[in-house]
């Protein structure tokens, strides 16, 4: 983690004039985050009052947000192709309300499995008047995702659920899976709304390449710059923070858009961009280092941290999610901050602490 910091705090002093010194502090404090809490954090007791902290705020919020969009409150753009509302409600955006909403279902999920785990020796009381709030909070959060129409969270969502039940309980996954099914059927017209250009494609109407609202374009567009660039460039990238918008801050066209690095909507890709060869692979070994240790958790909990670290490589792939955005990106690696109090696996039995 030090070593990526370091790296794109040098990438931003090399490529001063192209970086954006507000974008490397979101970049960077997330991971300076991690380093605290596991130092502060001292047993996992204390990390299910973080988690209960957490998830206090987002169900407020979510209930709050479900009753303010509830009165007609809250709209955000109506979508040119289909005359569909998307929904903000309390947040800056639809994406911001969407992932929110998607991040509290998941806490929600991880407060749940802690509760029934064996193995961990944890004390999380989950009465009756918690599963009420819970189930009040669960049925907010879907309303917010269904008003919002974020596509990227609705895929993150299937995977982390699959992902959980398959790891928590086959025969439960059984069940939903048909559940979901019989659901997918009765919102197919839903689905068919929000999938449009899918559905659009799949019938020859539109060009792959207009999929995901343009992503394939998107990312070619910012691969070609890239392939352009010069080796020092390749290595180290481009200036953390180092992409232009359409739309100046003034409101007015920029005419030199065509030729600049778009926003990627991969967070992949926008490290690749911006901190170069090394930059992403620095990424890709740090999620492969957070994954070895998750694999080492114990019982039911590997179940949901697995599952939520697929849900979110799912969502960094298709768009600006848990990197590029600093919620986001904190959320997870405070979530994250498990692996390093759960005592692991040692030859099938579980090594306690003294």
């Amino acid at each position: 983690m030090f070593v990526f910091i370091f790296w794109c705090c040098s990438v931003s002093l090399v490529y001063f004039n192209s970086s954006d010194f507000k974008i490397l502090v979101q970049w960077i404090l997330p991971l300076f985050t991690y380093f605290v809490l596991r130092r502060a954090i001292k047993d996992r007791q204390q990390y299910v009052k973080l988690i209960e902290m957490m998830l206090g705020a987002l169900i407020v919020i979510s209930i709050s947000n479900a009753i303010y969009l509830a009165l007609g409150n809250g709209f955000a753009l109506e979508l040119y192709y289909t005359g569909e509302s998307r929904w903000r409600g309390l947040y800056q955006g639809v994406h911001t309300m969407g992932h929110n909403m998607g991040l509290a279902i998941m806490l929600m999920v991880l407060y749940y499995t802690l509760s029934k785990s064996r193995k961990s020796g944890l004390r999380v009381k989950f009465g009756v008047v918690k599963k009420i709030i819970f189930c009040i909070a669960f049925a907010a959060c879907l309303y917010g995702l269904y008003k919002s129409q974020v596509r990227t969270v609705y895929i993150g969502l299937v995977v982390f659920f699959g992902c959980w039940l398959y790891y928590y309980s086959k025969k439960l996954m059984a069940v939903v899976a048909i559940g979901a099914v019989f659901l997918g059927l009765l919102l197919a017209p839903y689905l068919a709304t929000v999938f449009y250009e899918f559905i659009d494609i799949y019938n020859g109407d539109r060009d792959v390449a207009e999929a995901g609202s343009g992503r394939p374009t998107i990312w070619m567009h910012n691969l070609n710059i890239f392939s352009d660039s010069t080796m020092d460039q390749k290595v180290a990238g481009l200036g953390v923070g180092n992409y232009a918008r359409a739309v100046t801050k003034g409101g007015g066209i920029d005419v030199s858009y065509e030729k600049l690095v778009w926003n990627s909507h991969n967070d992949y890709l926008q490290v690749l961009m911006e901190t170069g060869v090394v930059g992403f692979f620095l990424v890709i070994y740090l999620y492969y280092l957070l994954y070895k240790r998750i694999r080492r958790l114990n019982g039911q909990e590997q179940s949901f941290y697995v599952a939520f670290f697929w849900a979110v490589v799912c969502m960094n792939l298709s768009s600006n999610s848990y990197i590029s955005r600093f919620g986001l990106a904190q959320s997870f690696f405070m979530i994250l901050v498990y692996i390093e109090l759960s005592p692991p696996k040692i030859k099938g039995r579980v090594r306690h602490e003294n």
